[in-house]
């Protein structure tokens, strides 16, 4: 991702008397983003109102006042159209051509308009298109699959300019290839030397040229900022496996044994200052960015295979 698809204002959805959740499958039960799921559900048996938009069956939808089930983006342009409709001013760059709006369509901007703080979940394959509804009115909220998704691209570590791990890994012309956590693959893509960094020794990391212990996060200090852009303090509840290592220390020594010695960990100011980064939200264009797009049951596959099946990778 980038700051373009994670990166917005600050924002409270505890104060949200209307939440629109797009393409997000949450589900407690099946450990796809629980947390959210169980806010969306509190604030629903609250009193707040909820629209889901999905392309998918979403079980989110049996529990939603408004449920529409299409592709998201057209959605999404549908219910600015409907609003505009309605009297709502929309800033002059976007482009609401070709919108359709029905009967469900028209009820989700209604529902929408009447609220006070109404707030918008997407996916970031989506958010862009998502903050669109935001500019007319409300808030928007990129909510990725990964905990820390938002802290990494906060210290500069984005996939602007680059490729996804699918581009790498079935497009070829990859020489290196860096696997840092855990990716559904189990097959040893095709490319010249492989490096895998991981807590388990799984079917990837067996292939690999070399492989860096990693600590699982029990075994680590250290931040995260989590999906309202808040900064969270982790805590080392046990001690490192053998010679495993945190990832931020495997990359402080790799980069020193490239050349690079002015190099340290953030302190505490420092990582507070890069957390309250906030990005304003812009007229984007009514579009999925599907190279942004993950399958969350395939992650939450792979990441509970490697803890219950494989052994801890270790020196």
């Amino acid at each position: 991702g980038d700051k373009n698809s994670l990166i917005g204002k600050k924002v409270d959805v505890e104060k949200a008397d209307l939440i629109m959740a797009v393409r997000l499958n949450t589900s407690q039960w099946d450990r796809q983003l629980p947390a959210i799921d169980a806010i969306m559900r509190k604030k629903k048996n609250r009193g707040a109102k909820l629209i889901v938009i999905n392309a998918e069956e979403s079980g989110l939808s049996k529990v939603a006042d408004v449920a529409i089930k299409s592709d998201e983006v057209t959605a999404l342009k549908g219910i600015a159209q409907a609003m505009v409709d309605m009297g709502a001013e929309k800033p002059d760059t976007m482009d609401l051509t070709g919108a359709s709006v029905d009967d469900d369509i028209k009820k989700a901007a209604e529902l929408y308009m009447k609220a006070n703080n109404p707030v918008i979940l997407s996916c970031p394959s989506i958010y862009e298109a998502s903050s669109n509804l935001s500019l007319i009115k409300g808030d928007c909220i990129s909510i990725p699959f990964e905990a820390n998704a938002k802290g990494v691209v906060l210290m500069g570590i984005t996939g602007e300019g680059g490729k996804s791990y699918k581009e790498m890994v079935l497009n070829g012309g990859v020489k290196v290839l860096y696997v840092i956590g855990e990716i559904p693959l189990d097959k040893r893509p095709d490319v010249d030397f492989l490096i895998v960094q991981n807590s388990h020794m799984t079917p990837l990391a067996s292939q690999a040229d070399i492989v860096l212990p990693s600590t699982t996060y029990l075994e680590k200090e250290g931040t995260i900022v989590d999906y309202m852009g808040r900064l969270r303090h982790l805590r080392e509840t046990v001690k490192p496996v053998e010679e495993s290592k945190n990832h931020s220390d495997i990359f402080i020594e790799l980069a020193k044994k490239m050349g690079i010695e002015d190099i340290k960990k953030p302190d505490t100011s420092e990582i507070e200052v890069l957390a309250s980064v906030e990005v304003e939200p812009k007229v984007s264009p009514f579009e999925k960015r599907e190279r942004l797009d993950v399958t969350p049951s395939e992650m939450i596959d792979r990441t509970s295979i490697s803890v219950v099946e494989f052994s801890r990778a270790c020196l």
